[in-house]
């Protein structure tokens, strides 16, 4: 009995795509649970938080919290978070500097599903103001569909609070019309 050629590239091709995708699943099952915090200011962090939380800000899962020095990169491992029954669930980032008193807290996301991806906080500055970009994925794609965080944001530290760059921006380039009031 002879197979011929077709059907043994055909199989080859079934082969290589399923060893594809369990070499993908793998890769998402073991890449994760990381945290990045990247300090691109000159200005030194007293305390950092990154906590998942549920509908009453009790914590569920820490990412991490702990200082971040003035230019400054910090890499963390983090647990498993499970969210359970938590259909609420949200992502709390606080910050503190040295320099102020007050610590700035943001709630944002909705985590939707039990995170095991990478976490990445990037502040800088720019134009005078200080950012910080949070951005929750998986480990493979990089996709933010179970935690709708990708956010951007203008800390404001004199005053312990913040506001999305997007609508600062939108703001700036299309200022309300005082005359209309």
């Amino acid at each position: 009995m002879k197979i011929s050629k077709s059907k043994i590239i055909i199989y080859f091709l079934l082969f290589t795509v399923l060893a594809a995708i369990i070499i993908m699943i793998s890769i998402e099952s073991i890449g994760g649970c990381n945290i990045v915090i990247r300090n691109n200011t000159g200005k030194s962090i007293k305390s950092l938080e990154a906590v998942i939380v549920d509908d009453e800000t009790v914590d569920i899962g820490l990412m991490y919290e702990g200082e971040v020095g003035a230019n400054s990169t910090v890499k963390a491992k983090f647990d498993k978070i499970r969210i359970g029954n938590n259909s609420d669930a949200q992502v709390y980032i606080g910050v503190r500097f040295d320099e102020y008193p007050e610590k700035i807290d943001i709630i944002d996301g909705y985590i939707t599903a039990d995170f095991n991806g990478n976490t990445d906080i990037e502040l800088y500055e720019k134009e005078g103001n200080i950012y910080l970009k949070a951005k929750m994925a998986t480990t493979l794609f990089g996709s933010t569909e179970n935690t709708n965080m990708d956010e951007e944001y203008i800390l404001y530290p004199e005053e312990a609070d913040y506001d999305y760059a997007d609508a600062v921006e939108l703001e700036r380039l299309y200022p309300e019309d005082e005359s209309e009031e």
